[in-house]
């Protein structure tokens, strides 16, 4: 199922890590037109330092989420779309899965009403 997710050899515990904060949603939420873009841009309007919001852009980055590109002097971001669209992929066959585990607990448990 890793497979499913990504090409990479990243771990899905990473990537669905880098998912589990407000602030890298909110990261990525402003990538997500597809347009590189600089660190200065992505930490308007956000309360903590330029600082902090790069330790959140290195962790989307070490997930495969985002991909930095080095332009002059300054370094610009860029979603990874397939990553996120893996992942969704990801979710799907688990939730797959338990539909089949729980389908197959439903009957169990319905069978042994029935002969009670």
């Amino acid at each position: 199922m890793t497979a499913i997710l990504n090409n990479s050899s990243t771990p899905p515990a990473l990537i669905f890590s880098a998912l589990g904060d407000d602030t890298r949603l909110e990261l990525i939420q402003r990538l997500l037109d597809g347009t590189p873009k600089s660190v200065s841009y992505l930490t308007q309007g956000f309360n903590i330092s330029r600082q902090a919001i790069r330790k959140h852009l290195n962790h989307l980055e070490k997930a495969g989420i985002i991909r930095p590109t080095k332009v002059g002097r300054e370094q610009l971001f860029q979603i990874q779309i397939e990553t996120i669209e893996s992942s969704s992929k990801y979710l799907a066959e688990i939730s797959s899965q338990w539909d089949v585990h729980l389908n197959n607990l439903t009957e169990i448990l319905e069978d042994e009403t029935v002969d009670r």
